[in-house]
Protein backbone atom coordinates (compact mmCIF):
# COMPACT_ATOMS: atom_id res chain seq x y z
CA UNK A 1 0.00 0.00 0.00
CA UNK A 2 1.03 3.52 -0.68
CA UNK A 3 0.42 6.40 1.40
CA UNK A 4 0.09 9.86 0.70
CA UNK A 5 0.20 12.73 3.32
CA UNK A 6 -0.56 16.25 1.74
CA UNK A 7 -3.47 18.80 2.55
CA UNK A 8 -6.39 18.82 -0.49
CA UNK A 9 -9.38 19.39 0.26
CA UNK A 10 -11.82 16.40 -0.02
CA UNK A 11 -13.46 17.77 -3.17
CA UNK A 12 -10.19 18.05 -4.96
CA UNK A 13 -9.14 14.14 -3.92
CA UNK A 14 -9.34 11.64 -6.42
CA UNK A 15 -9.98 8.36 -5.27
CA UNK A 16 -12.58 5.76 -5.69
CA UNK A 17 -13.39 6.12 -1.93
CA UNK A 18 -13.42 9.43 -0.47
CA UNK A 19 -14.23 9.69 3.61
CA UNK A 20 -14.54 12.44 6.17
CA UNK A 21 -15.55 12.54 9.02
CA UNK A 22 -17.96 13.81 12.10
CA UNK A 23 -18.33 14.09 15.79
CA UNK A 24 -21.59 13.56 17.97
CA UNK A 25 -23.35 16.40 17.75
CA UNK A 26 -22.08 17.98 14.25
CA UNK A 27 -24.60 19.00 11.03
CA UNK A 28 -21.67 19.06 8.73
CA UNK A 29 -18.48 16.65 8.38
CA UNK A 30 -15.63 18.16 9.66
CA UNK A 31 -12.49 19.49 7.47
CA UNK A 32 -14.31 19.76 4.36
CA UNK A 33 -13.55 23.32 3.36
CA UNK A 34 -15.42 23.08 -0.24
CA UNK A 35 -18.33 24.81 0.64
CA UNK A 36 -20.77 22.89 -1.88
CA UNK A 37 -19.68 19.23 -1.04
CA UNK A 38 -19.68 20.14 2.76
CA UNK A 39 -23.99 21.45 1.93
CA UNK A 40 -23.88 17.87 0.05
CA UNK A 41 -22.96 15.69 2.50
CA UNK A 42 -24.64 17.47 5.42
CA UNK A 43 -27.99 16.87 3.45
CA UNK A 44 -26.96 13.07 3.39
CA UNK A 45 -26.52 13.24 7.42
CA UNK A 46 -29.66 14.56 7.76
CA UNK A 47 -32.00 12.62 5.10
CA UNK A 48 -30.46 9.48 6.66
CA UNK A 49 -30.87 10.64 10.25
CA UNK A 50 -26.92 10.41 10.99
CA UNK A 51 -26.23 11.09 14.47
CA UNK A 52 -22.42 10.65 14.27
CA UNK A 53 -22.25 7.49 16.80
CA UNK A 54 -18.70 5.65 16.38
CA UNK A 55 -19.17 3.45 13.17
CA UNK A 56 -22.08 5.38 12.11
CA UNK A 57 -21.96 5.89 8.13
CA UNK A 58 -23.38 7.66 5.17
CA UNK A 59 -22.28 7.00 2.17
CA UNK A 60 -22.91 9.19 -1.10
CA UNK A 61 -22.77 8.99 -5.13
CA UNK A 62 -21.31 12.09 -7.04
CA UNK A 63 -22.18 10.96 -10.09
CA UNK A 64 -19.26 12.69 -11.39
CA UNK A 65 -19.55 16.16 -9.84
CA UNK A 66 -16.18 15.78 -7.88
CA UNK A 67 -13.34 14.43 -8.41
CA UNK A 68 -13.99 11.20 -6.29
CA UNK A 69 -17.18 9.17 -7.51
CA UNK A 70 -17.99 7.96 -4.19
CA UNK A 71 -17.83 9.69 -0.87
CA UNK A 72 -18.85 8.76 3.10
CA UNK A 73 -19.13 10.13 5.89
CA UNK A 74 -17.76 8.36 9.27
CA UNK A 75 -18.86 9.02 12.65
CA UNK A 76 -16.36 9.33 15.51
CA UNK A 77 -18.67 9.24 18.86
CA UNK A 78 -18.09 11.98 20.89
CA UNK A 79 -14.98 14.55 20.59
CA UNK A 80 -12.38 14.09 23.00
CA UNK A 81 -9.14 16.60 23.55
CA UNK A 82 -6.62 13.45 22.43
CA UNK A 83 -8.83 12.31 19.42
CA UNK A 84 -6.78 9.28 18.45
CA UNK A 85 -8.34 6.55 19.31
CA UNK A 86 -11.85 7.67 17.64
CA UNK A 87 -9.82 8.48 14.44
CA UNK A 88 -7.87 5.21 14.03
CA UNK A 89 -11.35 3.30 14.47
CA UNK A 90 -12.98 5.54 12.10
CA UNK A 91 -10.42 5.24 9.43
CA UNK A 92 -10.43 1.08 10.03
CA UNK A 93 -14.07 1.46 9.36
CA UNK A 94 -13.47 3.58 6.36
CA UNK A 95 -10.68 0.81 5.17
CA UNK A 96 -13.57 -2.33 5.66
CA UNK A 97 -16.21 -0.13 3.65
CA UNK A 98 -13.22 0.64 0.66
CA UNK A 99 -12.67 -2.96 0.93
CA UNK A 100 -16.60 -3.96 0.33
CA UNK A 101 -16.87 -1.55 -2.57
CA UNK A 102 -13.26 -3.21 -3.72
CA UNK A 103 -11.45 0.39 -3.71
CA UNK A 104 -8.13 0.30 -4.79
CA UNK A 105 -7.62 4.01 -3.93
CA UNK A 106 -8.87 5.61 -0.49
CA UNK A 107 -8.77 9.18 0.83
CA UNK A 108 -8.84 10.56 4.59
CA UNK A 109 -9.85 13.96 4.99
CA UNK A 110 -8.89 13.87 8.80
CA UNK A 111 -11.09 16.71 11.10
CA UNK A 112 -7.93 18.56 12.66
CA UNK A 113 -10.10 18.70 15.24
CA UNK A 114 -7.80 20.55 18.11
CA UNK A 115 -4.66 22.59 17.69
CA UNK A 116 -1.45 20.38 17.39
CA UNK A 117 -3.77 17.35 16.78
CA UNK A 118 -2.45 17.22 13.34
CA UNK A 119 0.73 14.63 13.68
CA UNK A 120 -2.01 12.73 16.34
CA UNK A 121 -4.43 12.43 14.01
CA UNK A 122 -2.37 10.89 10.86
CA UNK A 123 -0.60 8.20 12.32
CA UNK A 124 -3.98 7.18 14.19
CA UNK A 125 -5.33 7.27 11.02
CA UNK A 126 -2.62 5.35 8.98
CA UNK A 127 -2.86 2.51 11.44
CA UNK A 128 -6.36 2.30 11.31
CA UNK A 129 -6.62 2.21 7.89
CA UNK A 130 -3.82 -0.33 7.68
CA UNK A 131 -5.22 -2.42 10.28
CA UNK A 132 -8.95 -1.76 9.10
CA UNK A 133 -7.59 -3.56 5.22
CA UNK A 134 -5.36 -6.62 6.98
CA UNK A 135 -8.59 -7.17 9.15
CA UNK A 136 -11.11 -7.46 6.56
CA UNK A 137 -9.08 -9.35 4.25
CA UNK A 138 -7.99 -11.60 6.97
CA UNK A 139 -11.64 -13.06 7.76
CA UNK A 140 -12.82 -13.18 4.33
CA UNK A 141 -14.24 -17.24 3.88
CA UNK A 142 -13.52 -17.46 0.09
CA UNK A 143 -9.86 -18.05 0.01
CA UNK A 144 -9.81 -16.09 -3.62
CA UNK A 145 -10.86 -12.68 -2.33
CA UNK A 146 -8.35 -12.59 0.59
CA UNK A 147 -6.01 -10.15 -1.32
CA UNK A 148 -5.84 -7.32 -0.25
CA UNK A 149 -7.39 -4.51 -3.00
CA UNK A 150 -6.57 -1.54 -1.39
CA UNK A 151 -3.33 0.12 -3.04
CA UNK A 152 -3.42 3.73 -2.19
CA UNK A 153 -3.75 5.53 0.95
CA UNK A 154 -4.27 9.83 1.19
CA UNK A 155 -4.57 11.27 4.27
CA UNK A 156 -5.42 14.95 3.72
CA UNK A 157 -4.79 17.26 6.69
CA UNK A 158 -4.76 21.01 6.87
CA UNK A 159 -1.59 20.76 8.86
CA UNK A 160 0.30 18.60 6.32
CA UNK A 161 4.08 19.00 7.10
CA UNK A 162 7.48 16.75 7.57
CA UNK A 163 6.38 16.47 11.37
CA UNK A 164 3.10 14.88 9.94
CA UNK A 165 4.62 12.62 7.69
CA UNK A 166 7.31 11.40 10.28
CA UNK A 167 4.13 10.77 12.38
CA UNK A 168 2.62 8.77 9.62
CA UNK A 169 6.05 6.83 9.19
CA UNK A 170 6.37 6.29 12.71
CA UNK A 171 2.83 4.27 12.55
CA UNK A 172 4.63 1.15 11.71
CA UNK A 173 4.53 1.74 8.04
CA UNK A 174 8.33 2.29 7.92
CA UNK A 175 9.51 1.82 4.11
CA UNK A 176 12.63 2.45 1.86
CA UNK A 177 12.32 2.36 -1.69
CA UNK A 178 11.41 -1.15 -3.33
CA UNK A 179 11.23 -2.94 0.27
CA UNK A 180 8.43 -4.45 1.90
CA UNK A 181 6.78 -3.16 5.28
CA UNK A 182 8.58 -3.52 8.53
CA UNK A 183 7.73 -6.38 10.26
CA UNK A 184 8.96 -5.61 13.34
CA UNK A 185 7.11 -2.68 13.42
CA UNK A 186 3.64 -3.81 12.02
CA UNK A 187 4.08 -7.16 14.45
CA UNK A 188 2.60 -4.25 17.53
CA UNK A 189 -0.45 -3.44 15.54
CA UNK A 190 -1.60 -7.01 13.49
CA UNK A 191 1.19 -9.81 14.43
CA UNK A 192 1.73 -10.01 11.26
CA UNK A 193 2.77 -8.48 8.13
CA UNK A 194 0.05 -6.32 5.81
CA UNK A 195 -0.24 -6.58 2.34
CA UNK A 196 2.73 -6.89 -0.04
CA UNK A 197 4.42 -3.60 0.20
CA UNK A 198 3.91 -0.35 2.00
CA UNK A 199 5.64 3.07 0.85
CA UNK A 200 5.07 6.35 1.91
CA UNK A 201 4.95 9.69 -0.21
CA UNK A 202 5.84 12.34 1.85
CA UNK A 203 5.43 16.53 1.02
CA UNK A 204 8.16 18.21 0.54
CA UNK A 205 8.02 22.19 0.13
CA UNK A 206 4.62 23.28 -2.20
CA UNK A 207 2.99 20.02 -2.50
CA UNK A 208 5.20 18.18 -3.88
CA UNK A 209 6.17 14.21 -2.88
CA UNK A 210 8.58 11.83 -2.73
CA UNK A 211 9.21 8.42 -1.33
CA UNK A 212 11.14 6.98 1.33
Amino acid sequence: MRIRVSSKDLSRQKADLAVCFAYEGDTEPRGVTDSRLRKELASRMKAEGFKALPGDLVVWNADSRYASERFAVIGLGKEKEVPGEAIRSGSARAAREAARFSARTLALRLPGATSGSDALEARASAEGAILGAYQFDRYLSDPARREVKLRTLELAINGASQAVADAVQESGCRTSPGAGIDHHAQHKMAQRPVGRHTELLLPVGHGHQHVI
